[in-house]
């Protein structure tokens, strides 16, 4: 009851600022958006910047892993426009702080990446995500270590087959940082 009453009270805040910032969203609509996350802990929250359609993307976990939503603030309510339930294994091990928005020509890109438990480290198994808020298209990267090759071995998933540049140098950018 009490973590509920402070992720409430937590949103119900930055409902407050959205409201100052973007002169949207209400309180109330808001707040019982967060709401829904029931008894998740918060482990990362980041407010997408846009006059015109404003979000705030949240990576939320409980017993069962970590999940990110991004929320949608209107002047009538805020939904949910999106919602990432489960990672693969090879992305059981995050930190929050590897959550970002990234703000490209394309329009704000969602990123985030991660490795297998235990096998963290360059030498193991890693991957990483990319979710246009704009296009709604979310593609990802998962590496792994080939011991005969010494080499990693990386495959690319992306709706249509077709993975932009753009997408690619994100996804990529985040295996080196986990050492790929």
């Amino acid at each position: 009851m009490r973590t509920r009453l402070l992720v409430v009270l937590y949103f119900v805040c930055m409902c407050a600022v959205a409201t100052c910032c973007f002169g949207q969203a209400q309180a109330a609509q808001f707040a019982s958006s967060f709401a829904s996350l029931d008894r998740s802990a918060i482990y990362n929250e980041l407010m997408i910047v846009d006059p015109v359609a404003p979000k705030v993307v949240v990576l939320a976990g409980s017993g069962s892993g970590e999940e990110i939503y991004v929320f949608s603030l209107s002047k009538k309510q805020s939904r949910i426009a999106w919602h990432l339930s489960q990672f693969p294994s090879s992305v059981e091990v995050i930190s929050p702080r590897n959550l970002q928005v990234r703000y490209t020509d394309a329009g704000p890109v969602i990123t985030l990446h991660g490795c297998a438990r235990h096998l963290c480290g360059g030498k193991g198994s890693a991957g990483a995500f990319t979710y246009s808020t704009a296009s709604g298209k979310m593609c990802s990267a998962l590496a792994s270590w080939d011991d005969r090759a010494n080499r990693a071995n990386v495959s690319y998933s992306c709706p249509g087959g077709t993975l932009t540049d753009l997408e690619k140098g994100l996804l990529d950018g985040m295996l080196r940082e986990e050492g790929y």
